[in-house]
């Protein structure tokens, strides 16, 4: 197969950057290290987002985070909706931290088809010196929320897949950043 290079065929997944804004300062996290931004100020803008998926008509998969944390952006549900009305198979990663029992339900409701959740940390100590700022009673305590609400759902209603990203075998907290305390 030839690619015309003047007219490369468009990308079937995108990642997009939702928010650069976060509620936590992780110890391996670049934003760590900059000012913290405003969720409205640090947030795509739905227009923009539209007209992203107007001009990749054969977009099949689309990630909703980069560096920030999704459920800051106050546009997330709008623009997990528009991707599923497209058919576009969509989710995110998440801290979990902001996954309320009511978020929950509306993520479910939105048929979003996949959310990662990073946990660092099989207990408090290791998470919260890794993940600062989180509270891993209150993380485990929201995803807990989240399978209630998916449970809630008649069978086959809700796509919504939890996943997890944890590291059981952190015994001790990570290292301190350069810098910083220690």
């Amino acid at each position: 197969m030839s690619v015309d290079i003047d007219d490369p065929p468009l990308p079937p997944h995108l990642q997009l950057e939702v928010t650069s804004a976060c509620n936590l300062r992780c110890v391996m996290c670049l934003v760590r290290y900059r000012p913290p931004v405003n969720k409205l100020a640090g947030a795509m803008r739905p227009d923009l987002f539209h007209r992203l998926l107007a001009a990749v008509p054969a977009l099949s998969r689309m990630t909703l985070q980069g560096l920030g944390e999704p459920l800051l952006s106050p546009y997330l549900m709008e623009m997990v909706r528009a991707a599923v009305a497209r058919g576009i198979t969509v989710g995110f990663n998440t801290n979990a931290t902001l996954l309320t029992r009511g978020r929950a339900e509306e993520l479910v409701d939105s048929r979003v088809d996949w959310l990662h959740v990073s946990l660092d940390g099989a207990g408090a100590g290791v998470y919260e010196a890794v993940r600062e700022g989180a509270d891993f009673a209150r993380v485990v305590a929201n995803l807990a929320g989240l399978v209630h609400a998916k449970r809630a759902v008649p069978a086959g209603r809700s796509p919504v897949s939890p996943r997890g990203a944890a590291d059981p075998t952190r015994a001790t907290p990570a290292p301190p950043p350069p810098g910083g305390p220690g």
